[in-house]
């Protein structure tokens, strides 16, 4: 946890003005926030599932109320799972990318304190070890074919990159990817990454992803990643030794790849690090395998209301997961294929190696899998009901090859499955069904990066023609040829820049919204009262 220990003296103002109306105001507080709703006194106005802020009394100092908020703090109103209490850039500096081309060098606003430039160097300078909030000026899509290997290479830590604060259209990354495998305390939000590096037909099994990123502490909600190689998206990996505990995949539209998603590490040396891993209301659509492959921890694993569409030879993979216990629930299999495949555990071991060094089997998962919806070609097999009994859901999973030598897609040992629920994940988002979930991501289209905040401050929806198009396909389960690189059509998006007068400061914070929510002299990484700063607070609209 980062403690923020230095205060502007328009912030004592504000903590003082807050603690006498708590000790002294008898009105209805809430009239006291107009549009502030984002900043209620009553955190469960944001969230439901949200813990209540411990209460301040007339004996806490500046420093105690925000030592206990941040305790508290998600990473904003809608994080969930694993990564939900990342903290990332809050309360250090800003970068704003006002440019689409990606190597521009940054220039210093000492008056501000803010940094402007492109987006490789909003990422990749250090800025004085600082903490930093990236956010942009500017959408349209942005060409990384021109960087070394094509790729953004980052090890900084402690950044949150704000997507929606894009202008209509957002933001597209292309023909290269981000790296940053070695950076902890990450937030990544409304990005896309279409890397289109991986050539062929199939396209080969090559080592780049859309989004590559490894550590503790780190959530990616609503971006969406397509056209990669080996995987489209990767959060850890096997090269990965930078440990791996607390993340979180939220709401991501994750398609068209040679696979789709690794959760996991194959390094031993840090399976004792790894734990806490969320897979949540993503939608995996018109590719193969690895819906995620998960593991490389005995910690908590949750793969929990996801969209399934695939045309590989498996689906959700345990790995490397010796007494992992993981809870694999209420997800919506839509298959466009005859048969049953399935998800896998892979008992690996047997022989000495350099992921099992011991030689012994892995074998002591605890899997809990109730709640699923698998429908194929012939029909639906589980209809999300099946919870009368642990091993109801049994069905959908086997052995993964090479285990123990029991031959692939032999039914798993019902042992392995378990009654109840794990609950050692902070966090969890509201219960839904398996259906639920399926009309919240296909039905409303609340997946990938689909969300602006428009000149006017208001949240718009904005979505791009592939993820579109995903979600039509999965609604009249058809499933395009996805390895075919020929087909990876960049999409048209409209490139656009915020209005000069629009933030006279420059920060991202509209004047408008300043004059009528912030206090007089506050800055973009001063605390509101609920703990957020104040950038945040305006592009926490997206959760409203």
């Amino acid at each position: 946890m980062k403690i923020i220990s230095k205060f502007t003296a328009s912030t004592y103002a504000m903590l003082t003005c807050y603690l006498i109306l708590l000790l002294f105001s008898s009105c209805n507080r809430d009239e006291l926030f107009d549009e502030r709703a984002l900043l209620s006194e009553d955190p469960t106005e944001i969230d439901k599932k949200k813990k209540p802020l411990p209460e301040v009394t007339a004996e806490d100092t500046p420093e105690d109320v925000m030592d206990n908020v941040a305790i508290e703090l998600k990473a904003f109103p809608s994080a969930y799972g694993g990564g939900s209490n990342t903290t990332g850039g809050r309360g250090g500096v800003l970068v704003v990318v006002n440019t689409l081309e990606v190597s521009a060098p940054l220039t210093y606003d000492a008056v501000n304190d803010i940094y402007r430039g492109g987006l490789q160097h909003a990422l990749e300078d250090k800025l004085g070890g600082r903490p930093r909030t990236i956010i942009f000026t500017v959408s349209g899509n942005i060409n990384l074919s021109g960087l070394n290997n094509k790729r953004i290479l980052s090890s900084n830590n402690d950044i949150t990159i704000l997507g929606q604060s894009a202008p209509l259209g957002g933001i597209t990354l292309h023909d290269g990817y981000i790296y940053m495998y070695k950076s902890n305390n990450l937030v990544m939000r409304y990005i896309r990454s279409r890397p289109r590096i991986t050539q062929g037909n199939p396209i080969p099994d090559e080592p780049n992803s859309g989004i590559q990123a490894g550590g503790d502490n780190i959530i990616i909600d609503h971006c969406s990643v397509s056209w990669g190689g080996n995987k489209a998206l990767v959060l850890g990996g096997n090269e990965n030794t930078s440990g791996g505990f607390g993340q979180t995949v939220q709401r991501c539209s994750v398609s068209d790849s040679h696979t789709y998603m690794q959760v996991s590490s194959q390094n031993p040396a840090i399976f004792p690090d790894r734990g806490n891993l969320s897979i949540y209301h993503n939608m995996f659509a018109r590719g193969g395998n690895r819906t995620p492959n998960t593991g490389g921890t005995g910690g908590y694993i949750d793969v929990i209301n996801n969209v399934i569409q695939s045309g590989g030879t498996k689906l959700i993979v345990v790995q490397y997961s010796d007494n992992a216990k993981v809870n694999a629930d209420r997800n919506y299999y839509k298959i466009p294929q005859d048969w049953i495949k399935t998800n896998e555990f892979q008992m690996n071991g047997g022989s000495v190696s350099a992921q099992n060094p011991t030689g012994a089997y892995f074998e002591k998962l605890q899997l809990h899998s109730r709640g699923n919806y698998y429908e194929n070609n012939n029909g639906v097999i589980l209809n999300g009901s099946e919870n009368i009994d642990k091993n109801d859901n049994s069905v959908i999973w086997t052995y993964r090859m090479g285990s123990k030598n029991i031959p692939q897609y032999t039914p798993i040992d019902t042992n392995y499955l378990v009654e109840d629920e794990f609950d050692g994940i902070p966090n969890k988002p509201p219960f839904m069904s398996a259906v639920q979930a399926y009309e919240s991501i296909i039905g409303n289209s609340d997946v990938g990066a689909n969300r602006y905040i428009d000149n006017d401050g208001n949240v718009r929806f904005y979505m791009d023609s592939w993820d579109a198009d995903l979600i039509a396909g999965i609604k009249a389960n058809r499933m395009a040829e996805y390895k075919n690189s020929a087909n990876w059509i960049l999409p048209v998006i409209p490139s656009n820049k915020r209005p000069d007068n629009w933030s006279s400061i420059g920060d991202g914070i509209p004047d408008f919204w300043r004059a009528m929510n912030m206090p007089e002299g506050a800055k973009y990484n001063d605390l509101a009262t609920n703990g957020y700063t104040w950038i945040e607070v305006f592009y926490n609209k997206v959760d409203l």
